[in-house]
C-alpha cells in the first residue's frame, strides 16, 4: 500500500510538490505557502493516493493506521503538550464532509504538560473542547447536547475542571463508553471519521451531481495546533485581502481572542465572540501589521485577493488557510489592474477571472457617488443599480401600493 506522506511546515523542508490532485486543496495551498516563505503550522498529509485505498478497501484503513500512525507520529514530532488538529483536505470543494477536529491527542501525560505549561484551567479547558468537539464530528451528538448543561454552568463561572468532568459524564452516557485518553486513538477515530464523510449522504449526492469520482478526491492532513489561548495575548480568525466592495488595499474580517472567563461551546458562540479587524489594529497593532505583510504575500504568491485564516501567538503569525475572495465586480476590476500594475499577475491570468456576464452590471444607472445623501444603512449591494421611491418591508404592501398606483 502507497505509504507516500508529506510533511511540511514550521521545522520542517518546503515540499517538492504542492500537487492539488495528491495533497487535495487546502492542503496544496499551504504546501505552496511554504514554497513561498510564509509561515505555516507543521501539517502532515495522507494524500489522495493512499486515502484512495482506504475508500476501495475499507477495512484496510484502520489496520495501516493501526501499524503506522505512531511511526507518522513520531516522524512528525509529536509529544506530550502537542494537540493535533485532523483537517480534510477535498480536491474540490464537497458540502457536507467533517469539519476540523481540534485539540486531539488529550493524554493524561498531555494533561499534566499542559498544567505545568498553562495552568490548571487551560488544561481542562482544551480537554473539554476536545471532547465536545470530537463527540460531534467523530461520534455525532451534537453539540446541543453538551450546551444544554453547559450554559449554566458558564453563566455561573463554574470551575473548568467541573465543566470536563460533566461533559466526560454525558459524553459516556451518550456512547456507552468512557472517554479514550490515548492519543493514537483520538487521531485514528478522527481519520475514520474524515473518510467515513466522504460517502454521507450529502457528499455522496453532491459528488454523483457534479461528475465527482468515488476516489480520486480526498486528502486527509494532521496538523499540529497553534496554541494561542493560553495567556490571552494571541489571537485567531479570518481576514480578506482587499474590500469587496471597491477592492481597496483594506484588510478586514473577523478576529477572536482568549476568554478565560466564558470560552465558546459551539460555532455560534464562537461567532457571537468575534470583533472586527479594524478593532485589532487598535488592540493588537503588531499582529494587525503583520496581517498587512501577510495578505500582500498571499496576492503575490496566488495572484489574486485572498480571503485567509491565521493564528497569532508567542509573536508569530501562522497562515492557516487561504481562498479567493469574491469581490463584485467593480472591485475585482480594480483588483486586477492593480495586481497586474504591480507586476503580481499576467493580464490574461486576471482576464479569466472576471466574468463576462457580470460586466453588463457597469452599466446600470447609479446614483452620482458626488451628490449630497442622508446614508441610512450600509453593505454590499444586492443588485446593480438603484432606484428611487417608498421604502416597503413586505411583499404584501408592495403589492397593495402598486395596486393604488
Amino acid at each position: 500500500m502507497n505509504q507516500d506522506t508529506t510533511l511540511f511546515g514550521k521545522g520542517f523542508a518546503p515540499p517538492l510538490t504542492a500537487d492539488v490532485n495528491q495533497l487535495g486543496r487546502k492542503a496544496a495551498d499551504l504546501a505552496t505557502m511554504v514554497q513561498a516563505g510564509i509561515n505555516v503550522p507543521p501539517s502532515l498529509v495522507l494524500p489522495v493516493s493512499l486515502i484512495d485505498q482506504f475508500l476501495l478497501n475499507p477495512g484496510k484503513a484502520k489496520s495501516w493506521l493501526a501499524a503506522n500512525l505512531d511511526r507518522l507520529l513520531q516522524e512528525f514530532g509529536v509529544n506530550n503538550d502537542t494537540l493535533t488538529a485532523v483537517r480534510l483536505s477535498p480536491v474540490l470543494a464537497v458540502p457536507g464532509l467533517m469539519q476540523t477536529i481540534l485539540g486531539l491527542g488529550q493524554t493524561k501525560a498531555g494533561f499534566l504538560a499542559h498544567k505545568v505549561l498553562y495552568g490548571e484551567d487551560f488544561a481542562w479547558r482544551k480537554r473539554r473542547e476536545m471532547i465536545v468537539a470530537y463527540a460531534e464530528f467523530a461520534k455525532g451528538i451534537g453539540p446541543e447536547v453538551f450546551e444544554e448543561v453547559l450554559e449554566d454552568m458558564i453563566e455561573y463561572e463554574a470551575s473548568d475542571q467541573r465543566m470536563c468532568e460533566v461533559v466526560e459524564l454525558v459524553y459516556a452516557e451518550k456512547t456507552g463508553v468512557a472517554f479514550e485518553a490515548d492519543r493514537n486513538q483520538q487521531i485514528m477515530e478522527a481519520i475514520l471519521a474524515g473518510i467515513a464523510s466522504w460517502n454521507a449522504p450529502r457528499p455522496a449526492a453532491f459528488r454523483e451531481l457534479n461528475g465527482i469520482g468515488h476516489t480520486g478526491g480526498l486528502a486527509i492532513m494532521l496538523q499540529k495546533q497553534v496554541i494561542f489561548d493560553a495567556d490571552g495575548n494571541g489571537c485567531a480568525g479570518s481576514v480578506i485581502s482587499r474590500s469587496l466592495e471597491n477592492g481597496s488595499k483594506t484588510i478586514h474580517g473577523l478576529w477572536f481572542g482568549a476568554n478565560p472567563k466564558k470560552l465558546p461551546v459551539s460555532a455560534t458562540q464562537v461567532e457571537a465572540q468575534r470583533q472586527q479587524a479594524s478593532n485589532l489594529e487598535n488592540q493588537k497593532p503588531e499582529v494587525f501589521g503583520a496581517l498587512e505583510q501577510l495578505a500582500a504575500r498571499l496576492e503575490a504568491t496566488f495572484h489574486d485577493a485572498q480571503k485567509f485564516e491565521f493564528v497569532a501567538s508567542g509573536g508569530e503569525v501562522f497562515a492557516m488557510s487561504t481562498e479567493p475572495a469574491k469581490p463584485g465586480i467593480k472591485a475585482a476590476l480594480r483588483i486586477a489592474c492593480e495586481l497586474v500594475e504591480a507586476g503580481v499577475a499576467k493580464p490574461e491570468d486576471v482576464l479569466v477571472r472576471i466574468d463576462p456576464l457580470s460586466l453588463e452590471q457597469l452599466i446600470h444607472r447609479t446614483i452620482d457617488p458626488k451628490a449630497t445623501r442622508d446614508v441610512i444603512a450600509t453593505g454590499l449591494a444586492a443588485s446593480p443599480g438603484a432606484a428611487t421611491g417608498a421604502l416597503v418591508f413586505s411583499a404584501a404592501e408592495a403589492a397593495a401600493r402598486r395596486a393604488k398606483g
